[in-house]
């Protein structure tokens, strides 16, 4: 009789300790965060050189506007040109993105949002791209802050970031990253 009570007790016991791995893992999986970051870990050119830098999501469910401030040094790097991409845009929409003259070197100040009656975008995609010309040697952080991800409710969405680097050579000064 008391091996029957053990025994029921010890499956008892690991039944409900399995229980909340279960759920754990679930909830894990389903929750996965919308991510911001640059296309590429590092950027390599020299001096006189121009690079391409997407700013980009993924996992985005129910994006509907954003805010995305970017630092680097301006003594490396200069702001040639910043353009829309096409995450919000899909199904037609068009968006109003705006980059406002800031007057603070080494910082860009990019802002994003979709129409009222426009469904929001999920997925993947681009949000900016930036082109930058190397005005001098050195490397530099390409630095997300102030990021903010808002639903069609003005509702402020949870994510994270990752920030990338660039570095710049002369014609006879080549980088070479390990990574």
């Amino acid at each position: 009789m008391q091996r029957v009570i053990y025994g029921v007790l010890l499956i008892t016991v690991l039944a409900l300790s399995a229980l909340p791995l279960a759920s754990t893992e679930q909830v894990s999986a389903a929750n996965v965060l919308p991510k911001i970051q640059f296309d590429s870990e590092n950027y390599i050119g020299v001096v006189g050189s121009n690079i391409s830098v997407s700013v980009m999501i993924s996992n985005a469910t129910g994006l509907f506007m954003y805010q995305v401030f970017i630092d680097f040094r301006p003594d490396l790097l200069n702001v040639e040109s910043i353009t829309q991409g096409n995450f919000l845009n899909r199904g037609g929409a068009i968006p109003t993105f705006w980059v406002p003259e800031n007057g603070t070197p080494g910082l860009i100040k990019a802002f994003c949002s979709l129409a009222r009656g426009n469904p929001p975008a999920s997925g993947n995609g681009e949000l900016f791209k930036i082109t930058f010309s190397f005005k001098g040697t050195g490397i530099t952080v390409l630095h997300l802050h102030d990021v903010h991800l808002y639903d069609q409710f003005a509702s402020e969405m949870l994510f994270t970031t990752e920030d990338s680097v660039a570095m710049g050579g002369s014609s006879t000064n080549r980088w070479r990253i390990f990574i």
